[in-house]
């Protein structure tokens, strides 16, 4: 039995979401996984997240 509340994610397959897959510019290691909106978002994201192996702040760019 299902409490009331506990679906997370209702409705989920009808929203546009794609997953992401977040690669350093600086180590070419991918660290990250998020989820974008295709209608939204056309172009490739970038963000600014902390790589572990280089101990800093790098950009992130979303790799297929």
């Amino acid at each position: 039995m299902l409490r009331q509340g506990s679906q997370l994610h209702e409705g989920a397959n009808n929203m546009p979401r794609d997953l992401a897959i977040m690669a350093c510019t600086e180590c070419k290691r991918r660290n990250y996984t998020t989820t974008r909106n295709k209608r939204t978002i056309a172009t490739r994201l970038e963000l600014t997240k902390f790589c572990k192996h280089d101990r800093k702040r790098t950009l992130h760019r979303e790799v297929k």
